[in-house]
């Protein structure tokens, strides 16, 4: 149910501007309504009320419940199947970026995790954590269980001065014909005065060797020393598999 009398909307240079409703016709003014299933109160744009098939109002959730849902009682195979179909026909529907605005996103993105300001809990890959360095007296984040393994053992590393991820190191690489960034993993400052860029994967792929042929010729330019440690060697002994299962011990306590 309509409850506004004037919808209203904000011009560019920042000033409210309100109409009638009885003039708004097709124009994106908000107005408020009343949802006539729960009685909820919301803002919608005029457009998208003007669009519907009736003048009956529904929240979202109210929207999807039972028969007001355009999908109720029907076979879900069909719906997907449907699905399938619309996708193959329609294959670049959606938003897609240029190769041009995904550098610069890559950019804007490297920039974040070089300075320690990248949220791990937007990106969904790998078990992501946050591990407190004794010796660095700083919080690091680790993209893996791997990855924090290293973290301890660096700490425990008598040999090691210093080491941190937040090192504002960042190396172009070329995958599949675009311009991308990759941040290495570790600079680790040792006590005999060598500096070593490290990179620790538990899975090779073609992008990682890529990746690891742009570090190692960055280190041969600017006097690094490169390590590439792998799961297989990090599990030489076992050290990784016990620390996943001390790791799982301690969360089921």
């Amino acid at each position: 149910m309509l409850i506004s009398t004037e919808g209203y909307r904000y011009n560019k240079n920042g000033e409210l501007i309100k109409k009638d409703v009885s003039l708004l016709k097709l124009s994106g003014y908000k107005v408020k309504v009343k949802c006539d299933d729960c009685g909820k109160i919301l803002e919608i744009l005029w457009n998208n009320r003007l669009h519907k098939s009736s003048n009956i109002d529904f929240c979202g959730s109210c929207s999807h419940k039972g028969f007001k849902n355009s999908q109720f009682n029907k076979d879900r195979k069909i719906l997907c199947k449907n699905a399938r179909k619309y996708q193959i026909k329609n294959p670049m529907k959606g938003k897609h970026h240029s190769d041009e605005s995904k550098y610069k996103m890559s950019i804007i993105k490297s920039k974040h995790i070089c300075d320690g300001t990248f949220n791990i809990l937007s990106n969904n890959r790998g078990r992501k954590s946050r591990y407190y360095s004794i010796k660095n007296n700083c919080k690091f984040h680790s993209d893996s269980n791997l990855e924090l393994l290293r973290m301890i053992q660096l700490d425990n590393d008598k040999d090691v001065l210093s080491w941190t991820k937040l090192h504002k190191i960042k190396i172009p690489y070329t995958y599949n014909g675009k311009l991308k960034n990759t941040i290495p993993d570790f600079l680790i400052k040792m006590k005999n005065g060598i500096n070593i860029i490290e990179e620790v994967k538990g899975y090779i792929t073609e992008k990682e060797i890529i990746k690891k042929i742009s570090i190692e010729n960055y280190c041969i330019n600017n006097n690094y020393q490169f390590c590439f440690k792998t799961q297989k060697e990090m599990n030489k002994d076992g050290e990784y598999r016990k620390f996943l299962k001390d790791l799982k011990n301690n969360k089921d306590t």
